[in-house]
């Protein structure tokens, strides 16, 4: 099995982060896309969705997050702000091995020897995001006894986080609305194909009909897109209601968020008798979430937030250049 491939090496970064920021997202995720191609085509849609799915989970809330950093918004003035966002989701134990238990009525999909034959398959190990030192496995069995065991999948990227990273325009300022744009022009990733990136936001400020608040009160809504090539299709998106206070240089503020995502994985499995197009969709585990965060201003705003959500914890920070 082929071994996981090292996707950051530490280093100084001497491109502008604009740049840096395009080409970290679309390295990033194209080649983890690629790789989790080429590693799923080793095996079949059932052991593919397990060993895919903590990746899968963990890619919506992340896309999801960093969609604001303050509740004020403007009525009468045009605004107009540019930034750059780093999104993480934090990853459990659980998530980097599965356990899968079916209950099959011919083993001979798994070994030819058995075809026909009623019997349970178990199949273990490693997730993508598990230890690329370990090998799962197939195993089985018949009444209990086993009767054949196939090698699994080594895991891919062993790591407890799920990053990415966007630049983001927001322009608004007119009747409290503020619309966010997150896009990257479309990039040709050798063997995989075209990668497509774009989200928005619309956010509508309170304050004209909820007078007199001791904080600002905000509620928006957000929408995403990302292919890569035929291999990945991500959607997420994301209702919230959001409520900041400023403190002079600091503007602290907190939200709830109300989301869904899914992700849809296309690859061909090559078997040893013919190669078989498979494709399977798999829905985000998260349904909600709780947001803190600040932005200190400085000219240049600094933003970072933390986001308890009802299946997994995401992190964003953010350099912000105008409003």
């Amino acid at each position: 099995m082929k071994r996981a491939r090292t996707f950051f090496k530490a280093g100084t970064v001497s491109v502008p982060w604009i740049l840096f920021a395009a080409l970290a997202l679309t390295m990033v995720q194209g080649a983890l896309a690629q790789d989790l191609e080429e590693t799923l085509s080793q095996v079949g849609e059932e052991y593919a969705v397990a060993y895919s799915s903590p990746f899968l989970h963990a890619f919506g809330p992340s896309l999801n997050s960093g969609m604001y950093h303050t509740a004020a918004i403007p009525h009468t003035t045009l605004t107009i702000g540019f930034a750059v966002k780093g999104m993480a989701a934090k990853l459990s134990d659980e998530d980097q091995t599965f356990t899968r238990v079916m209950q099959v009525d011919d083993l001979g999909v798994f070994d030819p020897d058995f075809d026909g034959v009623e019997g349970t398959v178990v199949m273990t190990g490693p997730t993508v995001f598990g230890s690329d030192e370990v090998e799962g496995s197939i195993i089985g069995y018949v009444n209990g006894l086993p009767v054949f065991e196939q090698e699994g999948l080594e895991g891919l990227w062993e790591t407890d986080f799920v990053p990415m990273v966007t630049p983001e325009l927001s322009v608004g300022g007119v009747w409290g609305l503020r619309a966010v744009f997150r896009y990257l022009p479309e990039v040709e990733i050798e063997d995989v194909g075209k990668f497509k990136y774009f989200g928005w936001g619309l956010q509508w400020n309170t304050g004209e009909v909820l007078k007199n608040l001791p904080v600002d009160l905000m509620v928006g809504y957000g929408s995403q897109k990302l292919e890569v090539g035929t291999v990945l299709e991500t959607n997420a998106s994301m209702f919230y209601v959001a409520a900041s206070r400023q403190f002079s240089i600091l503007t602290l503020y907190g939200g709830i968020g109300f989301e869904s995502s899914d992700m849809t994985v296309t690859y061909t499995y090559e078997s040893d008798d013919l190669d078989q197009d498979i494709s399977f969709e798999v829905d985000g585990a998260q349904d909600s979430r709780l947001t803190i965060g600040g932005t200190l201003d400085l000219g240049l705003k600094l933003n970072a937030e933390i986001a308890k959500g009802s299946a997994i914890t995401t992190m964003s920070a953010g350099l912000i250049l105008g409003f």
